[in-house]
């Protein structure tokens, strides 16, 4: 048996573990994609690595599995899948990457799912998703507006997915050619109704997605005729400071531009508290 000092001993179990690293790196290495390898050279002596990650070849193999997981039969695997796909539509690459490596369906598909957990993060993504101007038409296209809507009218206790919706077709509305949409698609009635909302982020995304529709002279009209004056006007109350009370006002400003809306504004309080709001922001300017 042969016995080595300490010290020696040491240096060669350092020698062992590099030469076992540059073996189990190499192999690696070779089946690992070409973006994900390093070459290195220490002295003369050339190694391929491959640059490891716990999401294996990194966020876009991670990404892919995390959309496979969103078929999941299991709810808590969907859940934590659909939680981790709203982090990555975040990001803006990420975004384009998930509609096109065909995500978008399967994320609208649990916009309808009874897990009022996995709405929400559903309802998230696809907020997300309607922030980048280039995927509005594709979220429309994917059947996503008709559950959104319905998701404003959600009676669950977490209002977050009434806020999440709210603000998905806010985002949607921005989109002139999508204005007329939401309307058709019956969306006005909820949003109104969500002004009423406890929750003053849902409220302040319902009232948002009003203000974006206001700026259509067709759906301007249809607002009026919803009972869309009255909430408005009660927002006017929020003061000054209130994202409520300023996308209220600004909603008004364009109902406004329509004789018979002036006289449902007048009829409904809304003149002393727009001049109250004119005096407070000639007096406060920012």
């Amino acid at each position: 048996m042969l016995f080595r000092s300490g010290t020696a001993v040491s240096a060669w179990a350092q020698r062992e573990s590099a030469c076992s690293w540059s073996a189990s790196a190499s192999a690696e290495a070779a089946s690992a994609p070409a973006e994900y390898v390093r070459h290195l050279d220490f002295g003369g002596r050339k190694h391929d690595v491959y640059v490891k990650s716990h999401l294996d070849f990194g966020l876009d193999s991670a990404r892919t599995q995390l959309m496979e997981l969103l078929l999941a039969p299991q709810e808590l695997i969907q859940t934590q899948a659909m939680s981790s796909v709203r982090t990555l539509t975040t990001g803006v690459d990420n975004q384009g990457k998930i509609v096109n490596e065909g995500g978008l369906p399967l994320i609208v598909g649990l916009l309808r799912s009874p897990n009022v957990e996995i709405q929400e993060h559903a309802a998230g993504a696809v907020r997300n998703l309607a922030s980048n101007v280039n995927l509005k038409d594709k979220i429309t296209q994917a059947d996503g507006l008709a559950p959104l809507i319905a998701l404003t009218r959600s009676r669950s206790p977490n209002v977050e997915i009434q806020e999440h919706a709210a603000g998905a077709v806010r985002n949607l509305a921005s989109n002139v050619n999508l204005k007329d949409k939401i309307s058709e698609a019956d969306g006005l009635a909820p949003l109104i109704a969500l002004t009423r909302s406890h929750s003053v982020a849902a409220q302040e995304s319902a009232l948002a997605a009003l203000l974006s529709l206001s700026f259509d002279s067709t759906v301007v009209l249809k607002l009026a005729d919803y009972g869309g004056i009255p909430p408005l006007v009660a927002m006017l109350s929020e003061g000054v400071e209130s994202k409520a009370t300023a996308h209220a006002t600004v909603a008004l400003r364009y109902m406004a531009a329509n004789k018979a809306n002036k006289d449902s504004i007048r009829e409904a309080g809304g003149l002393m508290p727009l001049v109250t709001l004119l005096v407070a922001s000639v007096a406060n300017p920012k």
